[in-house]
């Protein structure tokens, strides 16, 4: 990079230091969305600023819209301090249960689970052998052909997909609910499933959600609290995630596995960054791409008939800056969408509405705390992906527990007791 783009990195890292920083001492919690929003850019910056890899130059529109992008999502954030608490207050209110009928749902829902997670194993042996995978080229082999079948749309997907992300939800929902044996059997569950399904970021949806749970339970938010809890779940998922790369990967042609491992987190770090730069330098080349952040809805309403719609694949096309990445940052999709400054002022949208949740987190929810930890995924991915506009993802975590509640608190009769009977009409707020 050239001294200019230096200063413009240096600009860029100081601006990122003092928002975060306002941010911080506003709430006093690492988990405030705008902090974490704030800090995963300046990670990110901090990273880009140490050439630790030979990297295409940002250019220094891309510094603007990342310097712009972290202001509006702050400025959300403290506009959603102007709703009255009694509206954050707002629960669902729910008939009275006897206990029984809980502990007895739980175990069920583990039940359940464990069995999709032995189907999926069983699934991924065939699929493995079909294409030749052996020994410890087993789950690349593996999860190439999941990869291929993701970007074709074949029906095979929704079990590596949903085995890993459904036992996520019952983990965290668990753990909200009360940290004992059953909620932990859910998570070590959602551990291998996340192993089976052969990528990362199954693994930082599931720790960033149950770190959440934990520290918002025990109200250990504060940085150097936090930070000491919090570092040892870190440091397990950077070994995983440098682990993964020498089981899911073929690295059969790397002399050097150490300095592969190093340069793959980098690059993983970086790689979206000079991605994103390619993209606002060349809009023209992403002109009438179909629409992406409703996608979701889009797609419903193309098989109801009601007008056509092609989504994109599911895996974006390579760029090589100068190594290849498919992955362009959150805002590639929301500028390919709605333009460069449109896609900087929905970040202010976005800030909006996760401090919301964040606020309703906070006000004894279980639902609400349930939501806000499963959002931790999305604003620590934003240097990597767009995970916000998973529309799908946030409604079949909403469903999950609504149904698991909502069964778990009907007095069925086989297990009612008289002091059951008498406590019928007790209610349960969530």
């Amino acid at each position: 990079m050239t001294e200019g783009q230096n200063i413009g990195l240096d600009i860029l890292i100081c601006a990122l230091t003092i928002v975060a920083l306002a941010n911080y001492r506003l709430r006093r919690s690492v988990l405030y969305p705008p902090f974490l929003f704030c800090g995963m850019w300046l990670l990110d910056a901090v990273v880009l600023r140490l050439h630790l890899v030979d990297v295409d130059p940002i250019h220094p529109i891309t510094l603007c819209v990342i310097e712009a992008g972290a202001i509006l999502f702050s400025l959300g954030g403290l506009c959603a301090f102007l709703v009255p608490e009694r509206m954050i207050a707002i629960r669902l209110t729910l008939i009275g249960k006897p206990k029984i009928t809980g502990s007895w749902m739980r175990y069920v829902v583990v039940l359940f689970l464990a069995i999709c997670v032995c189907l999926a194993i069983h699934a991924m042996m065939v699929v493995a052998a079909e294409a030749g995978g052996v020994g410890g080229l087993f789950f690349a082999v593996a999860r190439e052909t999941v990869i291929e079948n993701i970007n074709e749309g074949h029906a095979s997907v929704p079990w590596y997909s949903y085995a890993a992300t459904w036992t996520i939800f019952a983990a965290t929902l668990f753990q909200v609910e009360r940290r004992d044996r059953v909620s932990w059997i859910a998570a070590a569950i959602a551990f291998i499933s996340c192993v089976l399904s052969g990528g990362r970021g199954g693994f930082l949806f599931l720790f960033s959600s149950l770190i959440c749970v934990y520290l918002v339970s025990t109200k250990r938010e504060r940085f150097a609290v936090a930070m000491r809890f919090a570092r040892w779940p870190i440091l397990g998922f950077l070994l995983l995630f440098g682990g993964l790369l020498f089981v899911d990967k073929n690295i059969s042609t790397t002399t050097n596995a150490l300095t592969f491992a190093e340069k793959s987190v980098v690059s993983y770090t970086v790689g979206p960054v000079a991605a994103l730069d390619q993209v606002l330098l060349h809009p023209l080349d992403y002109a009438g791409a179909p629409n992406h952040t409703f996608r979701f809805f889009l797609r419903i309403g193309s098989w109801l008939g009601l007008f056509s719609y092609t989504a994109a694949p599911g895996l974006d096309k390579f760029v090589f800056i100068p190594f290849g990445t498919n992955v362009y940052t959150a805002y590639k999709f929301f500028v390919t969408d709605y333009g460069v400054w449109s896609s900087v002022a929905i970040m202010g949208i976005i800030g909006f509405l996760h401090t919301l949740l964040f606020r309703k987190a906070h006000s004894g929810s279980v639902l609400g705390l349930y939501m806000f930890a499963l959002t931790i995924y999305p604003v620590l991915m934003v240097i990597f992906d767009d995970q916000y506009s998973q529309f799908g993802l946030y409604l079949d975590a909403l469903v999950f527990a609504t149904a698991y509640l909502t069964i778990k608190s009907v007095p069925w009769r086989i297990f009612r007791t008289e002091a059951a009977r008498d406590n019928s009409c007790a209610q349960t707020s969530i």
